[in-house]
């Protein structure tokens, strides 16, 4: 700071001042520049920084895309059709086009394996029993991956009886016609059908278990991943274990189809369809594993149900069995 010194003149003083206050003009202007510099340089510090951590990030992702796709598609050598398995199973379509179609082009073949009737009766027997295609409806498909599903659908069952003569009149009286609905349940495969040079054109399906009468109140059930979902891999049972097993679920069937309290048995979420008007016949087949499939059952039982429209159906369930004490109680049925 300048020092005044008294006896100076008015014009000395004057000037004094003046460069008084250039200097500090001077030294606010270099401390403006020395922050203005600071700043700068932390900017340019904090955007170095910045690409570093993006340039470090970016070769991490880098190499976990390169490390996983070299351990998924080739380390262990999948094929094309395996690869396009992988992919496909991030984003689960099943192709619902056509379903319709296939069932109703299908449904009488496979309706034909599994039922029968009296023919040889002409006064209490039936002449026929057929599906009334138009009436098909899809109710539920349960995708389980994608290609396979469980497709539920309701189809009108019509059954006539045969015409009978009147004894006194000699006068042809046609049979009784009845119609009822009823529910089934298939698994279907789906395909794509090929050109000749093996583009894909089209979707195909194919059944890929047994149609059944579904006797369950809803369809809800457990998701799988990947097919075949209801192949057994494991050891059957013993002979002792099979024998005793399938007379308690013979049992339980013929009291769930009598509307029997099954409490005890039969222990699920989804309770028996108290609707299905048929009464349980016999076991026709019955097989029990130490390990479970895919959808978590070791049983699989056809069987002989009588429906009250006078035909017989050879019907089949995927059963969850395990043993409880001395006995044993069915878990899940499909």
């Amino acid at each position: 700071m300048p020092r005044f010194v008294i006896g100076k003149s008015r014009e000395d003083l004057e000037k004094e001042e003046a460069q008084f206050m250039r200097q500090r003009e001077q030294e606010a202007l270099k401390l403006q520049q020395e922050q203005q510099k600071q700043l700068q340089q932390f900017a340019a510090k904090e955007k170095r920084n910045r690409y570093i951590v993006l340039g470090v990030s970016a070769v991490i992702i880098l190499a976990l895309l390169i490390f996983g796709t070299y351990n998924t598609f080739f380390k262990k050598s999948l094929q094309i059709p395996d690869v396009q398995d992988v992919v496909g199973q991030s984003v689960v379509i099943f192709p619902e086009t056509g379903l319709t179609g296939f069932l109703r082009d299908n449904f009488d073949s496979l309706f034909s394996q599994k039922v029968s009737y009296n023919t040889s009766d002409r006064e209490n027997g039936l002449e026929y029993v057929k599906g009334k295609l138009d009436s098909l409806v899809i109710d539920d498909v349960k995708v389980l991956s994608r290609t396979l599903a469980r497709v539920y659908f309701s189809i009108d069952i019509e059954t006539k009886k045969y015409d009978t003569k009147d004894a006194v009149t000699r006068e042809i009286l046609p049979g009784e016609v009845s119609t009822n609905r009823w529910r089934f349940y298939l698994p279907v495969e789906q395909h794509y059908n090929k050109n000749d040079r093996g583009e894909n054109i089209s979707v195909g399906y194919a059944p890929v278990g047994d149609l059944s009468i579904f006797s369950l109140a809803e369809t809800n059930t457990d998701k799988v991943v990947k097919n075949p979902a209801f192949t057994f891999n494991g050891a059957k049972v013993d002979e002792a274990t099979l024998n005793a097993v399938q007379i308690k679920v013979e049992k339980t069937l013929r009291d769930l189809y009598d509307k029997v309290d099954t409490s005890q048995d039969f222990i699920m979420p989804r309770g028996f369809s108290k609707n299905i008007d048929a009464k349980f016949q016999q076991i026709v087949t019955f097989e029990m594993y130490n390990s479970d499939n895919a959808i978590g059952c070791n049983a699989y039982v056809t069987y002989l149900i009588q429906t009250g429209d006078g035909f017989i159906y050879n019907n089949s369930a995927y059963l969850k069995i395990e043993q409880n004490g001395t006995t044993y109680i069915i878990t899940k049925m499909i």
